[in-house]
């Protein structure tokens, strides 16, 4: 069984991503459960996606899948649309797990009342020490805004971190096999501007910690 917990703000592009790794865990044969539970989303409130699948040699072997969310401590892989809400979903992850994180900080609505800086320095240098340490096993950093100037959007950042997750090897299939996902779940003039992102994504994963 493969888990996976996506986290990140209203607005960002989470509930396409859950969808493209199911789309492309299904493609391959496996058993999928997504869920997504969301705060205020609309509102730059955060958000956490949860996907989770059986690989078809799991089946064959008996295995069930009941519940779509992901408990605490189980999830193979943690994708951060950025650095604040990656922190705050760390107990997700198993020990040892990977942690695919955008280096672009969103700040949240509470800091921006508040009059706070927030950049996000502080919650990369936190999920460093955690890689250091081994309690995250790989931690890949994603420059997200460099992807989406490249690619002249700015919203492609949810389809990059997926190139880098599945570069990782934690999704257990290759950035290649979401291109099914992207041409049936994604409009068609949006198609190729996507495959590029996700190609960004994945040559990002050489900056692994």
């Amino acid at each position: 069984m493969i888990n996976v917990v996506i986290a990140g703000v209203g607005g960002q592009g989470t509930v396409l991503a859950s969808k493209l790794i199911a789309y492309a865990a299904m493609e391959r044969g496996d058993f999928v459960r997504t869920a997504e539970t969301i705060g205020m989303a609309q509102r730059g409130g955060s958000v956490l996606g949860h996907v989770r699948f059986l690989t078809t040699s799991e089946l064959g072997q008996g295995k069930e899948l009941l519940s779509p969310l992901v408990p605490k401590a189980q999830a193979d892989l943690l994708i951060g649309f950025e650095p604040g809400e990656a922190v705050r979903a760390l107990d997700f992850l198993r020990p040892g797990g990977v942690v695919v994180v955008a280096t672009g900080a969103v700040a949240p609505v509470t800091a921006t009342l508040a009059k706070k800086s927030y950049d996000g320095q502080a919650e990369l240098a936190y999920l460093q020490s955690q890689a250091t340490s081994k309690r995250i096993g790989e931690l890949v950093m994603v420059d997200g805004q460099n992807i989406c100037e490249t690619c002249g959007s700015p919203r492609v950042l949810n389809v990059a971190l997926l190139g880098a997750a599945a570069s990782s090897g934690a999704l257990g299939f290759s950035a290649d096999q979401f291109d099914k996902a992207i041409e049936a779940q994604i409009k068609e003039r949006f198609i190729a501007l996507n495959k590029q992102a996700l190609r960004l994504g994945a040559a990002a994963f050489t900056l692994k910690i």
